[in-house]
């Protein structure tokens, strides 16, 4: 999990160069492929780490998105 925010807060500015729209799109699909990934027994935590990867990202997004001014949450 701490590698995958490590990830995310390196590749974050290189995708903001991305559409948004194509973001979500590509995230949703992978967050699925790694929702499926999780149900072998071999992949398991190759699947729980692309879904970790991909829930920060659209969390990033989405708070970048729509942020929260009465939210001392971050």
């Amino acid at each position: 999990m701490m590698l995958s925010g490590m990830l995310v807060g390196a590749l974050s500015p290189k995708l903001q160069k991305i559409p948004l729209t194509t973001r979500y799109k590509t995230t949703l699909i992978c967050l699925t492929l790694g929702l499926f990934l999780t149900y072998t027994d071999y992949l398991y935590l190759l699947g729980t780490a692309i879904t970790v990867f991909c829930a920060i990202l659209l969390g990033k997004w989405a708070r970048k998105q729509v942020p929260d001014k009465y939210s001392s949450i971050d």
